[in-house]
């Protein structure tokens, strides 16, 4: 009996042991561990830093960073617009549909826009249009953001406090090309954009003014009805509604608030 019992107190020794060494291992990894952990989170890049800080998932930061042109939407752009084939044009429609601008048009001004569209990809910092320049086409932010400023190199954009103007689904420089003004502004990219381009030369040729011209007529109705602008000529009036924008923003949308621009309300729904 006396062997037996030794080789059991033996194994429950050898168990004890193998017990320690596990607890001593484990001990040592999780300091291991929590000092990884503590050097990671120091070695965060700032955009790391801005989404871990959040509670709440930011719809528009993901809409900016990861809803992206599609490579063969890119490579059907690229097509010159007899070569497109209705196909292709559908698979487009999916794409450009998610910008809000583009679905104020009924459905056969957009098939002509897509038509003719091309693609513009910049980088943030870069100058789309130069205040002075003459109209050549203009533009559906896709991705991205873009401001305007009076500056003719766009770097009070990027000024302490300045905010961006534009981002997806916005649309703008339209009736500079429909009227052969020059620009007024300059607009530069505060983040790498996407851009659906619509050039002058296909806008007329494939009679896309009239939408246009009704959507300035419409402002020129508003701003004409305002008591507040009652006392300016129409000359007055037409400057402004060539001149202004007509935006939609979604409840709790964040309005923009520059202080070089004027917001009138046209409509609101409760």
């Amino acid at each position: 009996k006396h062997p037996s019992f030794w080789r059991l107190t033996k194994k429950v020794v050898l168990m004890c042991r193998v017990c320690i060494r596990f607890r001593e291992g484990s001990k040592t990894f999780m300091q291991v561990w929590a000092t990884l952990t503590k050097y990671a989170i120091k070695q965060q890049t700032d955009e790391e830093q801005r989404e871990s800080s959040k509670a709440a998932f930011d719809a528009q930061y993901f809409k900016t960073k990861h809803n992206r042109f599609s490579n063969q939407a890119i490579q059907i752009t690229m097509k010159s617009p007899e070569n497109r084939s209705m196909e292709e044009l559908e698979l487009l429609l999916f794409s450009l549909r998610s910008l809000l601008s583009f679905r104020h048009y009924n459905k056969s001004y957009q098939l002509m826009l897509a038509k003719v569209m091309r693609y513009e990809w910049f980088r943030r910092r870069r100058v789309i249009i130069k205040k002075g320049q003459t109209a050549h086409s203009f533009y559906f932010i896709y991705s991205g953001g873009v401001s305007f400023t009076t500056d003719e190199d766009g770097s009070s954009a990027f000024q302490e406090g300045h905010q961006t103007d534009m981002r997806k689904g916005a649309r703008f420089g339209a009736i500079p090309v429909l009227k052969g003004l020059r620009r007024n502004f300059t607009a530069v990219c505060t983040d790498d954009t996407e851009l659906l381009v619509v050039d002058k030369e296909e806008f007329f040729e494939n009679r896309l003014d009239q939408v246009l011209v009704e959507e300035s007529h419409q402002r020129f109705i508003f701003f004409r009805s305002l008591k507040l602008l009652e006392s300016l000529p129409d000359s007055s009036i037409e400057i402004l509604s060539d001149f202004s924008t007509t935006e939609e923003f979604l409840y709790g949308q964040v309005i923009p608030n520059n202080l070089e621009n004027l917001i009138f309300v046209i409509k609101v729904n409760l």
